[in-house]
């Protein structure tokens, strides 16, 4: 009898927990975490501040971070169901893959680039024409062929993408690539890797995202099933979000800190790159008509 009670009371207990775990949204053995990633550039940095203040688990949210080398892998295990959300560019999202197997929902918009995104050149070219005839890396399928559309379209000599031998690479080993290989005329590249382009000889900047105000943006991107199922994941994300920069803001010095050694980039270049960003502010990151759209691609 006295080991029935035992049980009940047991019993009761682990109720009231589960209950008010529900309720505090502390209790992550529910379901598993929903897997958000993001990669190595200056407008997702506040997620390593997320990360390494452990944001999620103090705000008991049930959600991780999953760090990306390499953009493009995030961008493809999102597209094939590996992770719930990721950070990328709105081209991205809005690209159709044919691997895509879940709809793709933009949720919170992060920056917009105002430099941030540039083409590197060699040395003798000076302008928008001497490009005809040169080989330029521009990562395929990505927003770099975005980028070097507007860049040509802003020339009034009227050259095209046709008149041009692009060469597809991913972006970081395309910076590497140019930086070594005097066959390649031009990257279009992004910090840090935009460090390794810049170490060759002669090259310098030709044109950046600063001549296109607000055309190249940032956001995360979360799967349909997470923004139909999971609205309170999504205000939980940008609720950490905005804690991040308020954090950078206030604590500078502590968050160039913990960025240069998560990204093993110096701290003064972390502070150049921070520049070459436009951080959307909360009124207009979720309700920007961007996000009013659905970003969907059904595979």
């Amino acid at each position: 009898m006295q080991n029935l009670t035992w049980l009940t009371a047991i019993a009761l207990l682990l109720t009231f927990i589960v209950t008010r775990g529900m309720e505090r949204g502390t209790l992550t053995s529910i379901s598993p975490p929903a897997v958000i990633g993001y990669s190595n550039s200056p407008s997702w940095w506040p997620w390593i501040i997320v990360e390494e203040r452990d944001l999620l688990r103090r705000n008991g949210i049930n959600a991780e971070l999953k760090w990306y080398d390499n953009y493009s892998d995030s961008v493809g295990d999102l597209n094939t169901g590996f992770i719930d959300g990721n950070s990328q560019m709105i081209e991205d999202a809005l690209a159709t893959s044919p691997k895509a197997i879940k709809g793709k929902v933009g949720v919170l918009l992060n920056t917009y680039s105002d430099g941030e995104d540039k083409l590197i050149v060699r040395n003798g070219i000076g302008k928008i024409d001497d490009l005809r005839g040169k080989r330029i890396i521009a990562e395929s399928a990505t927003f770099n062929n975005h980028l070097l559309s507007l860049i040509l379209a802003s020339n009034q000599s009227n050259i095209s993408t046709n008149d041009l031998e692009i060469v597809n690479l991913e972006t970081g080993s395309a910076s590497a690539a140019f930086a070594v290989n005097d066959e390649i005329d031009g990257v279009i590249t992004f910090p840090p890797y935009s460090i390794t382009a810049f170490s060759r000889k002669g090259s310098h900047e030709l044109i950046s995202s600063k001549a296109f105000p607000r055309e190249i943006a940032r956001m995360l991107v979360v799967t349909e099933e997470i923004a139909q199922n999971q609205p309170e994941l999504i205000e939980e994300l940008t609720k950490v979000w905005f804690q991040a920069l308020n954090f950078m803001q206030k604590h500078p010095d502590e968050a160039y800190k913990i960025i240069a050694k998560h990204t093993g980039i110096q701290v003064d270049r972390l502070q150049l790159f921070q520049n070459q960003i436009q951080i959307v502010k909360r009124s207009e990151a979720t309700e920007t008509g961007v996000l009013a759209q659905s970003v969907r691609e059904n595979g």
